[in-house]
């Protein structure tokens, strides 16, 4: 798998904008499965509005070899829900029961209905960090329970829905999804955080080619 980090300058118009492009984005996006020994980033634009009652943006389940969710449907590694009256994001981590046990919570404050902001999610090793358009460093970063989430052999992560598959959808308006089959630098973070630099999938040479595109494209292969 490779991570792509391309500055773009357009030969016909004037186009200062940093892209930051993944192995793959979804405009429409549906769940992503990751081997629970893989490092991966997640991308989420979204545009939040009050909720009316709880409702999950995006959450990441474990899972065992026999597909079945580790701890039941109240379970998740890392959930990043909105309360009824707030269109604030409230991140929980090693969730048992719909408890988070290991006290692993941060918020994401927001304005309904304003600007669209970026939420991106790593995991590196056994620790997961999440970051927010505006903030400086991950807004949460904690270990993965191993004894909770014991036989893990993959990761489900999932839009408007908690442990695996709940449907609980987000009011507001989710937009492109990236993913990547690693871990983001910080350099890439701060560009992605940004909602005004586009995420895209990584273009094939001749597509470079057919836009006038010209840049400088740093390429890493794990």
């Amino acid at each position: 798998m490779k991570r792509v980090l391309l500055l773009c300058v357009s030969l016909c118009a004037t186009f200062a904008a940093r892209a930051v492009v993944m192995d793959e984005v979804r405009s429409a996006p549906e769940p992503v499965t990751f081997g629970a020994s893989e490092d991966f980033s997640v991308i989420t634009t979204y545009t939040p509005q009050v909720a009316s009652a709880w409702a999950t943006l995006v959450s990441i389940a474990a899972y065992d070899g026999e597909g079945n969710v580790i701890g039941g449907v109240g379970s998740d590694v890392l959930r990043i829900q909105q309360m009824a009256g707030s269109a604030d994001l409230l991140l929980y981590g090693n969730i048992s029961n719909h408890t988070a046990a290991q006290g692993a919570t941060g918020t994401i404050a927001v304005a309904a209905g304003g600007d669209p902001l970026r939420v991106t999610i790593t995991k590196a090793g056994g620790t997961l960090s999440i970051y927010a358009t505006g903030a400086t460093g991950p807004v949460l970063s904690f270990a993965i329970d191993t004894a909770l989430f014991a036989g893990a052999q993959s990761y489900k992560v999932s839009w408007g829905a908690f442990g695996g598959g709940e449907a609980q959808p987000a009011p507001g308006d989710i937009g492109d999804v990236g993913t990547v089959d690693d871990v983001l630098s910080d350099e890439e973070i701060a560009d992605v955080s940004d909602p005004n630099n586009p995420v895209m999938p990584e273009p094939t040479a001749l597509a470079l080619l057919a836009l006038g595109v010209a840049g400088v494209a740093l390429r890493r292969r794990v």
